[in-house]
């Protein structure tokens, strides 16, 4: 039996009309992908403006300073800032922490070398100053041998007055924190040793604080999944990263280590563990 005879030209319009309109229905169903949030530290600049993985120093001089460049990208908007709350880890390549790396505690080598601000460099194109120059804030520990004896832990806040809170925004790099270490007791007459150990700085976790605290949010990856959030000191490298929770609350261990030189043999084993 033969099939039903073609339709007219004029009987199929009406299809062939709807079919863009069905087109542009289902197009608003693909959702993009997210934006991508999380942590990110580099030395000297914003990572978005070009900042530093590795710090080599030739701890010649006891002139100048350190600065480590804490930022952040949200995946979600964020309403009504009025300020955060810091927690930055630093292990050694040794035994114990250096006497290069121990500051603030009364007692120690390098007491006043650590210092916070919450100015954003002026000649930076892509990160944002968050806080619009209006907030403040400081270092309220450094807590030496916390979890490790080759580890001191900072932790800081800053805020901005109830006039200038604000909100952020997905797809924005945003400038947290500058932590300062000066170079003073490098050299010389009671110069404390360890300036050349390598080391590991690792931003640890972040609470963007709200108004009434309904919308806090805190972040603790890297923006990139894998290494945005950790810079090198004299080439330290963290070996694997990763966090724990425990009776001190979740925390990430790990140890800092100098990665394999080319050229000398390494088991495939011991390369993986410094990349996961």
């Amino acid at each position: 039996m033969r099939g039903a005879p073609l339709e007219t030209e004029a009987a199929l319009k009406p299809f062939l009309r709807a079919i863009p309109l069905l087109c542009v229905t289902l197009v608003p169903m693909v959702k993009a992908a997210p934006n991508p949030g999380g942590l990110d530290m580099r030395w000297v600049n914003c990572i978005a403006d070009g900042g530093l993985a590795n710090r080599s120093f030739a701890c010649n001089t006891n002139s100048g300073s350190e600065v480590l460049v804490c930022s952040y990208q949200t995946d979600a908007p964020i309403l009504n800032v009025t300020g955060a709350e810091l927690t930055v880890d630093v292990h050694a390549d040794a035994a114990a922490l250096p006497l290069w790396w121990q500051f603030k505690n009364t007692g120690t080598c390098r007491g006043p070398a650590l210092g916070m601000n919450m100015v954003a460099n002026p000649n930076w194109v892509n990160c944002v100053d968050q806080w619009s120059g209006q907030a403040t804030g400081g270092i309220g520990l450094y807590g030496i041998g916390f979890i490790a004896p080759d580890m001191a832990r900072i932790r800081a806040v800053g805020a901005v007055p109830a006039a200038s809170i604000f909100d952020v925004f997905p797809g924005t790099e945003y400038f947290v924190a500058n932590i300062t270490i000066s170079h003073i007791r490098t050299v010389g007459a009671g110069a404390c040793t360890g300036c050349s150990t390598p080391a590991c700085a690792l931003f640890a976790n972040l609470v963007i604080t709200t108004s009434g605290g309904t919308g806090d949010r805190t972040f603790t990856q890297p923006k990139d999944g894998a290494s945005s959030h950790w810079v090198g000191w004299q080439s330290g490298v963290p070996n694997n990263p990763q966090i724990v929770c425990d009776a001190d609350g979740c925390n990430y261990h790990f140890t800092c280590i100098i990665p394999p030189v080319a050229g000398r043999a390494s088991t495939w084993g011991a390369l993986k563990s410094l990349y996961r």
